[in-house]
């Protein structure tokens, strides 16, 4: 799926991608000390936590094909 996403845009936009995602993703967590109900709890933490490895999938696979652009050898 990554390898899909980079060769459609650029490692740039992929890796600003994956920040964004990340960091939407500290600040929900952050604010899951106000869900009380048990089950919107639970599914708000699986959703968060995709978010979260979609954007380390982003920031991982654009940064490999970033330090392969940089250095070719």
């Amino acid at each position: 799926m990554f390898a899909r996403l980079l060769n459609t845009h650029s490692a740039k936009s992929i890796l600003i991608a994956g920040c964004i995602c990340e960091g939407i993703a500290m600040i929900v967590f952050g604010l899951f000390d106000f869900i009380s109900d048990p089950t919107a709890y639970a599914v708000a933490s699986f959703l968060c936590r995709f978010l979260e490895g979609f954007g380390n999938g982003c920031l991982n696979s654009s940064s490999s094909k970033l330090l392969m652009i940089v250095f070719p050898e």
